[in-house]
């Protein structure tokens, strides 16, 4: 009963902070020490994801792990820029010679990161329209072929790509990719109630059982951690 208190004063917690959001054309974000404007689709907070990047609290782990790993001189390639909100922390921390690359498979996603880079006026980026696949075709490619297009040898790989990193784990593995920091968002079925698991959402997630076959391969090349979502490889 207690509980079922605390989950509906949690929904109408959100439900009042998206009502009472701010609309403002830019946010000033501040990520710890590192500060940079953001702006959203249409401008608009229309969504508690949104809500806390507005507040600068979306995903603090992650936060924590890109501030602890990532060099000011490392070439960065970002697979799932969303929104643009980590790109930006990272853009920021890159020293003006850095290089920085960042995929992102749905268009509103890529040309709001897009805008992010312009109000900061970030330089040396390539922002990429394409979905990371077992396959090149079309908008779609592979973590392989990726890697090839770029004319710099990667040092930092961040990515969130809901499953798809499973054919990441498999281009690495299978063609000895050599990076050498990565942050990986893992996803797991096992983790989804059995009822809503055939979602198109969750098309690419993967097993337990194979998330650790992937473990163990990995970890011939690469130190492990696991840290809440994300998966960290430390090249050997």
């Amino acid at each position: 009963m207690i509980s079922k208190f605390y989950s509906l004063l949690l929904i109408l917690k959100k439900e009042f902070d998206l009502y009472t959001a701010k609309e403002i054309d830019v946010h000033e974000l501040k990520l710890n020490d590192i500060k940079f404007k953001f702006t959203f689709p249409q401008k608009k907070i229309t969504s508690y994801s949104h809500f806390l990047r507005s507040k600068s609290n979306w995903e603090p782990h992650c936060t924590t792990v890109i501030k602890s790993l990532l060099n000011e001189n490392d070439s960065v390639l970002q697979l799932g820029t969303a929104l643009g909100y980590f790109s930006c922390l990272m853009k920021k921390m890159q020293n003006n010679e850095s290089f920085f690359w960042g995929v992102e498979k749905s268009i509103e996603g890529s040309e709001c990161t897009k805008k992010n880079f312009l109000i900061n006026e970030f330089k040396n980026y390539q922002l990429i329209n394409k979905t990371i696949s077992n396959k090149t075709l079309g908008e779609e490619i592979t973590f392989k072929n990726l890697l090839e297009n770029i004319d710099k040898k990667i040092n930092f790989l961040f990515t969130d790509i809901e499953g798809a990193e499973q054919f990441i784990f498999e281009d690495i593995i299978n063609h000895n990719i050599s990076i050498d920091k990565i942050v990986i968002g893992f996803h797991l079925i096992d983790e989804i109630p059995t009822q809503e698991r055939k979602q198109t959402r969750y098309k690419y997630f993967y097993t337990k059982k194979k998330f650790n076959e992937f473990l163990l391969e990995l970890s011939k090349n690469y130190h492990l951690k696991i840290d809440i979502d994300n998966l960290i490889l430390i090249k050997k």
